[in-house]
């Protein structure tokens, strides 16, 4: 029997977390002895595969302050990344396509709700106009819309409400890896090879302005995620480098080399639905404010 050193409770030797309060048994690589994540399929320091016991995993509800929201359960697997040169609409730092596998992870059904934000910060963040007529900025508070995306949130203001959020729920949310939500946008391994997220019709996932819509209006993706490619920009954890794909690790990328950006995925304006597919990556400044940059949560398995 394995014991818990979380709770000391008895748990069978296969088993890759505590039964009683899910706490991870780290394993360590049988190749190298480097310690890794629990349900990690290969050693991210020497790439050996690993080979483990098959857990089910499912779908998580989670409450913080009186609100719940859902994070999807995503299995990990391999994926080309990016796109090919022989794609009309393909940019040129969506290039080199490359083989990425990625570890099994979590990540929200939705964006962040105004309500989430609210229960957890107080307050919802504070959109910053620029009046060129004027040195400085004018101020002003957005509206509270409960069931809309939380806007103007910087990637600042989004770490800082994500380490509150921890600490609310005792959970490690983060930002996901660029890898990691280009791959959910696709729809991981439920992938049907769709244009955008979920389906070859733009319309289906579009907005006719751009603006800012309430959650779940639009058809999900394959993994029942919602809005992956509206007009919202969504923060990722990667520092942008236009030419970080040609020298992107297979396994579980993220660019963690410092830039005056971080990358922003799913963002399009409606006239432009080249830029609705998943590979489309954007980027702005971590102070970066407005109505359309969002965030949506990750958490590792």
């Amino acid at each position: 029997m394995k014991t818990c050193t979380y709770c000391w409770s008895q748990n069978n030797d296969s088993a890759l977390f505590c039964e009683s309060c899910g706490h991870p048994f780290f394993r360590k690589c049988q190749h190298c002895g480097e310690t890794i994540k629990p349900a990690a399929r290969f050693c991210p320091y020497c790439g050996t595969p690993i080979i483990i016991e098959e857990q089910q995993h499912s779908d998580l509800i989670i409450f913080a302050n009186g609100i719940s929201f859902k994070m999807i359960y995503v299995k990990g697997g391999t994926f080309k990344m990016g796109t090919c040169e022989n794609d009309a609409d393909t940019q040129p730092d969506e290039r080199p396509q490359h083989n990425v596998t990625l570890s099994d992870f979590y990540i929200g059904e939705t964006k962040v709700t105004a309500e989430l934000w609210k229960a957890v910060m107080g307050d919802i963040p504070i959109e910053y106009s620029e009046w060129t007529q004027w040195s400085g900025y004018t101020e002003y508070k957005n509206e509270y819309k409960p069931n809309f995306p939380v806007q103007s949130a910087s990637f600042l203001e989004s770490e800082d409400f994500i380490e509150c959020l921890n600490r609310i729920t005792g959970k490690k949310f983060r930002f996901p890896t660029e890898a990691e939500w280009e791959y959910a946008a696709r729809g991981g391994q439920k992938s049907r090879g769709y244009r955008y997220a979920g389906t070859d019709n733009y319309e289906e996932i579009a907005w006719p302005s751009h603006d800012v819509y309430p959650i779940k209006q639009k058809k999900p993706n394959e993994l029942g995620l919602y809005d992956m490619c509206d007009t919202q920009g969504e923060w990722c954890s990667d520092y942008y480098d236009f030419k970080f794909y040609s020298r992107s690790p297979q396994f579980d990328p993220c660019n963690t080399i410092e830039t005056n950006k971080r990358v922003l995925r799913g963002g399009v304006h409606p006239k432009y639905c080249k830029k609705a597919r998943p590979t489309f990556r954007g980027s702005g400044s971590e102070d970066e404010k407005g109505g359309l940059l969002t965030l949506r949560l990750a958490m590792s398995v």
